[in-house]
C-alpha cells in the first residue's frame, strides 16, 4: 500500500475546507434574501419552483455541466463532479443550520467573503474543481480564449437561463456579488498566501 504523505493530507484538507468555506459563503447570501450570483440564482430559482432543495439543484447543474463539457471535449471528467456533490450537501446542511436574525447587509458581506476565501483556498490544492470550473477551463483551453473570458461565457448559462424564465428575480445584488467575489479572491490570494493556506508557486 503506497505511503501517504502528510502534505498530501493536508492539501486534501485544505481542499474540504475550501469547500465548505465556500458553501457556507453561498449559504450566508441565499439565506440574505438580497440577491445571489448567476448560478446560485438560479439553483434558487429553480428551488422555488420545483420544491427540490439548492444543494440537489446544485448538483443537477454539475452532472448538466458534465454532459455539456463531455460533448465538448468528447471526455467525461467524472472527478469533478466529487466537489459538486460536496458542495451540495454542504450548503443544503448549512441552510437549515445556520441561526436567523443576522442583519440581511451583513450576510451577505460576510457570505461574499467566505466564498471568496474558500475558492482561493481550494482551487489552488492542485485537486479538480468542480463542473462548472472544469467547463470555464476547458472553454480556455480547446479553442485558446482567456480565462477571464472564458468565465463570462460560463455566467452567460444561468443569466440567459434568468433573463428568459426568471427575470423579477435578478436584482442589483446578482451583479454586486457576481463583481465582488472576483476582486475579493484577488485580494484575498496573497493573505491566504502568508497565512500558508495555498501555494500558488506550486
Amino acid at each position: 500500500m503506497p505511503k501517504i504523505s502528510p502534505q498530501y493530507l493536508r492539501k486534501v484538507g485544505l481542499y474540504a475546507l475550501g469547500i465548505s468555506l465556500l458553501s457556507l459563503g453561498i449559504s450566508c447570501i441565499v439565506l440574505s434574501n438580497l440577491g445571489a450570483g448567476p448560478w446560485d440564482l438560479l439553483t434558487i430559482s429553480l428551488q422555488k419552483i420545483t420544491g427540490l432543495s439548492i444543494g440537489r439543484w446544485q448538483i443537477i447543474l454539475n452532472v448538466f455541466m458534465i454532459i455539456i463539457t463531455a460533448a465538448m471535449t468528447k471526455k467525461i471528467n467524472y472527478i469533478c463532479l466529487v466537489p459538486g456533490i460536496a458542495q451540495g450537501i454542504f450548503i443544503d446542511f448549512y441552510i437549515q443550520h445556520l441561526p436567523s436574525g443576522m442583519p440581511p447587509l451583513i450576510l451577505l458581506m460576510i457570505g461574499i467573503i467566505l466564498s471568496a476565501l474558500g475558492i482561493v483556498i481550494y482551487i489552488n490544492q492542485g485537486f479538480s474543481g468542480n463542473a462548472i470550473d472544469n467547463f470555464t477551463y476547458r472553454l480556455h483551453e480547446q479553442y485558446g480564449i482567456s480565462l477571464n473570458r472564458s468565465k463570462i461565457i460560463t455566467d452567460c448559462i444561468p443569466l440567459t437561463v434568468l433573463v428568459l424564465f426568471f427575470f423579477k428575480n435578478l436584482t442589483f445584488f446578482t451583479f454586486f456579488v457576481y463583481l465582488s467575489v472576483p476582486l475579493m479572491i484577488k485580494w484575498l490570494t496573497p493573505i491566504a498566501e502568508k497565512c500558508k493556506l495555498i501555494d500558488t508557486n506550486k
